[in-house]
């Protein structure tokens, strides 16, 4: 049973903090279907357990249809372990999803969502409230590549593989139906190459051959190392599928038929390497790390939800909304405003006085600012865009029958 930590971010000035639970990674439950309170919709390839109303419940329906579908078109010819509609328990609260995960045995403090199994019920779980759509649709792409993987990969993948493509599914917007892989998470990144240059990197043999049992520990008992893990299996992942235009794609895709097949690790890797030996992978992977940059777009969405989280901080303090993005800038910057982020056991600090954060890079390395565009309803906050970024990312707002506010960043 795996899982990703919990991400926080604390806002300052003030006391306000918000906690952004990420995508994590354990089994889920089936017996719930009788759950009290629990309705069931159904969507093209999920029966979806909620408290949700069904008009709530359907944009994420639709959500993890188009996911699916991405999946399947991605791993097609893979054998399959069963067919019929996968379970999902989406829950408004933290807390009701931390019970519904408590009777089945299972400790969710840390995570935001899971797919789990257990010998009485298996699916996936996650809640709305106290999170972010787009950290809700996060969720739900890595969690539901997990049960992806189990019904059509196999219960065999090892650890690194299923997380590490866990992760790298999480962070692909869908835009039109599609999933747009290949975008990065900066402290992935960077979390990776400060431990290639200070000697902390795991050999790539010992990620390997890791347990489910030693990433439970890592997570569990040591945030720092666990975020090391978590983020080198992805950066494998990542250079294996684009590494060198694509050197090592046709090879990853045999490793993974081979698992499917059944076949054990080792023999798997050999079949489709050619090698035992981790120790050449590891030089070409660590070569292309050092060289990677963020793309545009990833560095735009990670400004663009700086920016969002500072129009929430507006609203909670029932600030007038700035009128354009120079006016916000100057505003921010004399408050001092900033936000701290823990990603799995790393802070990260996002200080209004750098400039960089009002501003991303079309193609052809244009610097451009972003844009605050009118409100979609006079008690919503402007929205932000970045024009020019194809496709294009947009911050939109809604809110809560409670007046809570939320943001989600969204793809034209």
């Amino acid at each position: 049973m795996g899982a990703t930590p919990m991400r926080g971010a604390r806002l300052i000035p003030g006391l306000w903090c918000v906690c952004l639970l990420a995508a994590a990674a354990l089994p889920v439950p089936q017996a719930l279907a009788d759950a009290p309170k629990l309705q069931v919709f159904a969507s093209d390839h999920y029966h979806i357990h909620t408290n949700l109303t069904k008009a709530e419940t359907v944009p994420y329906g639709r959500h993890l249809d188009a996911v699916f579908k991405e999946y399947r078109r991605r791993f097609s010819g893979f054998i399959g372990r069963e067919a019929g509609p996968m379970p999902v328990y989406l829950f408004r609260t933290q807390a009701e999803y931390l019970d519904f995960l408590g009777s089945l045995g299972i400790k969710a403090r840390h995570s935001g969502g899971m797919f789990f199994v257990t010998h009485r019920a298996r699916g996936l779980a996650t809640y709305v409230d106290e999170q972010r759509t787009s950290e809700t649709y996060a969720v739900l792409q890595h969690e539901g590549f997990h049960q992806f993987a189990w019904t059509h990969l196999g219960p065999e993948l090892p650890t690194w593989v299923n997380e590490g493509l866990a992760q790298y599914f999480e962070d692909a917007p869908l835009v039109n139906g599609r999933l747009i892989v290949g975008t990065t998470d900066g402290g992935r990144l960077a979390r990776v190459r400060a431990a290639l240059n200070t000697g902390q990197a795991l050999p790539l043999g010992t990620l390997f051959n890791m347990s489910e049992r030693q990433w439970g520990h890592a997570l569990h008992h040591d945030a720092g190392h666990s975020g090391l893990v978590y983020s080198q299996a992805w950066s494998v992942v990542y250079f294996l599928i684009h590494g060198e235009d694509g050197r090592y794609r046709a090879a990853f895709n045999r490793y993974l038929r081979e698992i499917n097949a059944g076949r054990p690790e080792a023999v798997a890797y050999r079949a489709a390497f050619g090698t035992s030996d981790p120790s050449v992978m590891q030089r070409r992977w660590a070569a292309y790390v050092r060289g990677m940059e963020t793309p545009a777009l990833s560095a735009a969405a990670e400004r663009l939800d700086f920016l969002a989280t500072a129009l929430s901080y507006y609203d909670r303090q029932g600030w007038p909304m700035p009128d354009d993005l120079d006016e916000f800038e100057q505003q921010l910057t004399a408050v001092k405003f900033s936000v701290r982020r823990i990603e799995q056991g790393v802070e990260t600090v996002q200080q209004s006085d750098d400039r960089a954060l009002y501003t991303f890079v079309r193609p052809g390395g244009d610097p451009r600012r972003f844009e605050l565009l009118a409100p979609s309803r006079s008690d919503l906050p402007p929205r932000i865009a970045a024009p020019g970024l194809v496709p294009e990312p947009r911050v939109e707002w809604s809110r809560a029958d409670d007046g809570t506010l939320r943001h989600t960043l969204v793809y034209r």
